[in-house]
């Protein structure tokens, strides 16, 4: 429900925004789809905390976006569609919003809130996948040592 509308929204979205800015197709462009991991648990268990992430959530995506070339095409809730007009730029998008949201210096409330809804949200995975705690967070962690580089990287490629 929630995607099917936030595609059609996009659609329309970009067809205005194209002919109002500087969106071309014709290159190797990208769409970026955000969401909030548990964000009907986190709304649902306080309202105002939610409130609280959603406007710093909101302000790093435009502010990011901006820095980067990006449109915003459509929101949703806490869902956001963007265009970039390279993957380059779309991934150091994501990846620089990851770090920034990991770097926000979160009240005491809001760590207990998102701790307690993906802590839920980890165990129901792990009942539907069957993998351990162990392993996710091996996963994550070689992830996160490898994307400073990545994104340096990207870096590179793009100032070139």
């Amino acid at each position: 429900h929630k995607y099917n509308r936030m595609k059609k929204s996009a659609e329309s979205a970009f067809v205005k925004t194209r002919k109002e800015s500087a969106i071309h197709t014709d290159r190797d462009s990208c769409i970026v789809f955000t969401d909030i991991q548990s964000s009907t648990c986190l709304r649902d268990s306080s309202s105002q905390l939610y409130n609280e992430i959603i406007l710093v959530h909101d302000g790093l995506v435009r502010k990011l976006a901006a820095r980067l070339g990006g449109v915003e095409l459509a929101t949703e809730g806490d869902g956001f569609v963007l265009w970039f007009e390279s993957v380059p730029y779309a991934t150091i998008f994501c990846m620089e919003l990851q770090q920034e949201l990991m770097h926000v210096s979160w009240s005491p409330k809001v760590k207990k809130l998102c701790n307690k809804a993906y802590s839920e949200a980890e165990k129901r995975q792990e009942n539907v996948c069957n993998l351990s705690k162990n392993s996710l967070s091996s996963l994550n962690s070689g992830a996160s040592m490898n994307s400073q580089h990545d994104c340096n990287s990207l870096y590179q490629k793009i100032q070139k």
